[in-house]
């Protein structure tokens, strides 16, 4: 359960954005866009951010909550759903063995699906989406160098059911460092079916599969369905009743998964 906050809460330590807000229901994890770095809609100075609010360990007392699942929305051409999905998966690697924490379900939510025009990394529809990575990108160990081109990312989604539960954890890895990290656009056929061979898929299916577009309808369903359920935006987390916007660091999606769920008869709130 939640307890009160102790004496001195807030305190501010060094850390990237994400981490514990208040709030009149306890405390949340904060949507992204109210941490951005300077001079990223905040209006302030390189000098004025020095870290993030947490919540020190005697606030809380921690219980996970057994057969629950987190489930995330995703894009692998959102740099921000990369940083989140390796602080999530760090996370879960040091708490290994990990039989109480949460199932984690990933679940494809195209950030521009077509037919938006393509755009490049520095349009400014995703200019601060990026700024705010590269910001958060050398703290995490990430050297972010993706293809200029902002490509639709569908073509890699239908790849990603393709592929089966088999594959799928790997697989989504290999996608996002191909374009995040390793320049490719991964929005042609041709460069999945590269990345389909690397992991042993059998290509022809695969070229087979991506050209018949027989995954289309089911990634144009689940967006459909996310949006209806208030996911706008990647990376997002629904978790508990809540829904989670934008890069949280691994200390805040510690806290989260052992915050008690929010009450099932209010409507879930957006943080």
């Amino acid at each position: 359960m939640v307890g009160h906050p102790a004496a001195g809460w807030p305190r501010r330590e060094p850390g990237c954005p994400g981490g514990i807000g208040k709030s009149n229901a306890g405390p949340t994890v904060l949507n992204a866009p109210a941490c951005l770095p300077p001079g990223i809609g905040a209006g302030r100075g390189a000098s004025d951010f020095q870290g993030v609010w947490t919540l020190p360990p005697e606030a809380v007392k921690f219980t996970i909550m057994p057969n629950s699942t987190i489930r995330v929305f995703f894009d692998f051409i959102d740099p921000l759903s990369y940083l989140l999905h390796r602080e999530l998966e760090a996370l879960y690697a040091e708490a290994n063995p990990t039989p109480s924490l949460p199932v984690v379900a990933w679940h494809p939510f195209e950030l521009r699906p077509p037919p938006s025009p393509l755009i490049t990394v520095d349009d400014e529809e995703v200019r601060e989406r990026w700024a705010l990575a590269r910001m958060l990108a050398p703290g995490l160990g990430v050297d972010l160098s993706p293809n200029r081109l902002v490509p639709w990312s569908s073509k890699a989604h239908e790849l990603l059911m393709h592929a089966g539960d088999r594959h799928t954890p790997v697989l989504r890895q290999r996608l996002f460092d191909a374009y995040l990290t390793e320049g490719m656009d991964i929005g042609r056929v041709d460069v999945l079916v590269e990345l389909a061979r690397g992991l042993g898929l059998d290509t022809t299916e695969a070229k087979a599969v991506l050209d018949v577009d027989r995954h289309r309808a089911d990634v144009v369903a689940l967006r459909e369905e996310a949006t209806a359920e208030g996911v706008s935006t990647v990376p997002t987390i629904l978790f508990g009743g809540r829904i989670l916007q934008g890069f949280h660091n691994r200390s805040a999606l510690g806290t989260l998964l052992r915050t008690p769920p929010a009450d099932p008869h209010e409507p879930k709130r957006t943080e």
